[in-house]
């Protein structure tokens, strides 16, 4: 965290000789499909997915090196479901899971004729998973004991300029997730989470990568930059962007 911080300070030094540093601050949501990847459940004839949709909202805020380049900092509250349909002996069964995370990004940013493009890691701390499976006893049942407490997350995405002015704008845009890792701990491998209908129905253990991908809109405001008033002055912080 020092290294980042003191990277940080040193960019912020370089980009200050020319002015070109500018914050912003803003709020946030996204609509989209969630999707838990499973390749044991995804051979599985017997399941089926079906659309889950899923939402996140929070704040974020910014600092950018002039019209082009920018870190971004942001904390989402994410609400995720997963349905299953399965069957067993003719018989239709729904399998349904739902967990909220406090989602962190940082991504980088990069902006140009008012589209951009963003990339970066995302860590996910799960708060709480229910799950109702109608070929079990779980209705609405916690099973946060069987899911990590943690995971991390890559992230991509694609957006644009849609109205503003030079001190706020709205942008609009696509986003990708990807864990990297696994989202059920040992409890829940032994006891085959996702898949509660039958202990241990697979061959081997498949880990389970949650997906998602969701439409956002995102409301900006420009806070300040910094600027040298005079040639040879002192840099200073000036309300509102300046461009």
């Amino acid at each position: 965290m020092k290294k980042i911080i003191f990277l940080l300070l040193v960019m912020i030094g370089f980009y200050q000789v020319n002015a070109q540093i500018w914050l912003d601050a803003g709020v946030k949501g996204g609509y989209g499909i969630a999707l838990m990847n499973n390749q044991n459940i995804f051979d599985d004839n017997t399941y089926s997915h079906t659309i889950s949709g899923s939402y996140n909202v929070g704040f974020k805020a910014g600092i950018n090196f002039g019209r082009v380049s920018g870190l971004t900092g942001e904390l989402l509250f994410s609400q995720m479901k997963q349905n299953f349909n399965y069957t067993i002996d003719s018989e239709d069964f729904i399998n349904d899971i739902k967990w909220s995370n406090i989602d962190y990004y940082i991504l980088y940013r990069a902006s140009l004729t008012g589209a951009y493009i963003e990339l970066g890691p995302m860590i996910s701390n799960i708060r709480a998973v229910n799950q109702t499976d109608t070929g079990t006893d779980l209705n609405d049942a916690s099973v946060a004991s069987f899911y990590t407490d943690q995971y991390l997350s890559g992230v991509f995405g694609v957006g644009g300029y849609l109205a503003g002015n030079d001190t706020f704008t709205v942008m609009v845009g696509l986003r990708a997730h990807y864990a990297f890792q696994d989202m059920i701990n040992e409890a829940g491998m032994v006891n085959n989470y996702p898949a509660t209908r039958v202990k241990n129905p697979y061959s081997s253990y498949t880990e389970t990568n949650p997906i998602f991908v969701e439409f956002m809109v995102e409301f900006n405001w420009g806070i300040g930059h910094f600027a040298k008033r005079t040639c040879g002055g002192r840099t200073k912080f000036i309300g509102g962007t300046g461009y």
